[in-house]
């Protein structure tokens, strides 16, 4: 239960982190939102790798 509970989390969180991202880059310039979504990526891979 812990497992699917913790699983359920980790997709909320990447919804809501695509979410904000998809907004960043409509709102901001396109070169400003690569490097946004460098920083997400590198942050997401290094928790769930770890």
């Amino acid at each position: 239960m812990i497992d699917l509970d913790q699983n359920i989390r980790k997709v909320l969180i990447a919804v809501i982190t695509l979410g904000i991202f998809l907004l960043l880059i409509v709102s901001l310039p396109f070169s400003l939102g690569l490097v946004i979504l460098g920083v997400i990526a590198y942050f997401l891979w290094k928790r769930f790798a770890a």
